[in-house]
């Protein structure tokens, strides 16, 4: 069963963004297609559409909610980590295409506790080319989106040159949230349900109309394929929500749902590893306070 879905960005750099995503929640086994907000117009080419928060009201004017997901996309805990490394006092410019997300990573760090350290917003998208080449040029340390802060953008010939040779770059892996993680595996598996319901209604026709030993045999060998390949999913859901989880403490924790070879042991001691880093941070801000 083919499933096709559309991953909606502002521009095709936050589309493949959103391709990536996806693939770390469910892997290789669907069709995407990076698609720009912008262009869409309907919504009959694809059984899903997910987009990030920032696209998720304008979509939701053409998109149904059946068949919309909106992500909630946050950098993973390494990302303040390295932050939270800058010595205060400093200007902290944050590289993005749209103000929207700029300002809820800024949001983000300073609901961390991360002190004295000044976040400046400097989306590209909504702002005079000049504007932001100037305030490249006096930045010390910029952070953002790792696409966004790497050659697609920031590093491009259009920015390259004003920025100083000094300047540290901290960029960050976003992942979904687990419970928008958790909305978009439950709207795909309604997809995956109707069209092996209508898969099923199909073959059981066929079946009953089948005066043929050989081809009645054949069919229902089809129909246990279906009902193991649905079994397979639910477990393969289950394996991705912990995925989802683990990625949101460190986007390098993953779990591959179609690899045998996972090893769950080592994948759990650099999930305790990362909380136990997560806790040191958190009484080093407390006695910052």
């Amino acid at each position: 069963m083919k499933i096709k879905i559309a991953a909606i960005g502002s521009n095709l750099i936050i589309a493949n963004e959103i391709c990536t995503v996806i693939r770390n929640i469910v892997g290789d086994a669907y069709a995407l297609q990076p698609i720009i907000a912008k262009t869409i117009k309907s919504s009959e080419k694809f059984d899903l559409y997910v987009c990030a928060v920032t696209q998720g009201e304008a979509m939701a004017t053409i998109i149904p909610n059946d068949k919309l997901v909106v992500l909630d996309l946050r950098p993973s805990a390494s990302f303040f980590i390295d932050i939270s490394h800058i010595p205060a006092p400093a200007n902290i410019y944050i590289f993005n295409s749209n103000l929207r997300y700029a300002l809820l990573l800024k949001e983000m760090c300073e609901k961390l506790h991360i002190r004295n350290l000044n976040f400046i917003p400097l989306a590209y998208e909504d702002m005079d080319l000049e504007a932001v080449r100037t305030c490249l040029g006096k930045a010390k340390y910029i952070v953002g989106v790792a696409d966004l802060v790497g050659q697609n953008a920031l590093l491009s010939t259009l920015y390259k040159s004003y920025i100083s040779e000094d300047v540290t770059i901290i960029g960050c892996n976003r992942v979904a949230t687990i419970d928008t993680a958790c909305l978009f595996l439950n709207k795909l598996q309604i997809i995956l349900n109707l069209k092996m319901g209508q898969k099923i209604a199909v073959l059981a026709g066929k079946l009953q109309k089948s005066k043929s030993s050989h081809k009645t045999l054949r069919i229902k060998t089809m129909l246990d394929m279906i009902i193991r390949r649905q079994t397979k999913g639910s477990a393969m859901i289950k394996q991705n929500l912990l995925k989802s989880f683990a990625s949101q403490i460190d986007n390098q924790i993953f779990i591959s749902a179609d690899n045998s070879q996972t090893n769950g042991a080592s994948m759990e001691e650099s999930i305790i590893s990362t909380l136990n880093t997560l806790d040191h941070l958190n009484i080093a801000f407390n006695t910052q306070k």
